[in-house]
């Protein structure tokens, strides 16, 4: 299920997205700011390597996500067309409250769903992310920073892949 504010104008609230850096190679490759219906989740990586400045560790989620702009046209084969056929690959730094559940060989999401908390510090605010699933995996955590990493086009079937 959406949440409430996708039903009308399908773009997550400004604030959030706008919490992401880089959100505007996203906004560059779709014309908005998607909610990734339908979308799948290809890549999942937890590190709890990452180090600050003064040395101490903190974990991250990196994400690659597929998605796309469906049009109304019909190809030859009867699939609905697609337009700007992505992969998005986020990087969440300094996450907690983490919750998975589900991979599988193929996680489709209903929505990406971004939302801005308050801390009780009150001072940076927690991007909450919420994978909202179809089929497959699903998941919650909070980050406080995100980045677009970059946007490439979708290949349907890579050249080598990490087995081959």
């Amino acid at each position: 299920m959406w949440p409430s504010s996708y039903a009308v104008t399908m773009n997550p609230p400004v604030d959030a997205y706008a919490f992401i850096k880089n959100n505007s190679a996203v906004l560059k490759v779709f014309g908005y700011w998607p909610i990734f219906h339908d979308g799948e989740v290809h890549r999942v990586v937890m590190d709890r390597a990452r180090w600050h400045a003064n040395g101490t560790y903190y974990p991250s989620i990196e994400l690659t996500i597929r998605g796309w702009n469906m049009t109304s046209d019909v190809t030859e084969d009867g699939f609905y067309r697609l337009e700007a056929d992505s992969l998005v690959h986020f990087l969440f730094e300094e996450v907690s409250e983490v919750e998975f559940d589900g991979l599988n060989h193929q996680n489709v999401l209903s929505c990406l769903d971004f939302e801005l908390e308050t801390t009780d510090e009150g001072n940076t605010p927690l991007l909450s992310v919420e994978l909202c699933h179809c089929y497959g995996l699903s998941g919650s955590f909070k980050a406080r920073r995100a980045t677009v990493v970059g946007v490439a086009p979708f290949a349907e079937h890579p050249v080598s892949s990490p087995n081959s």
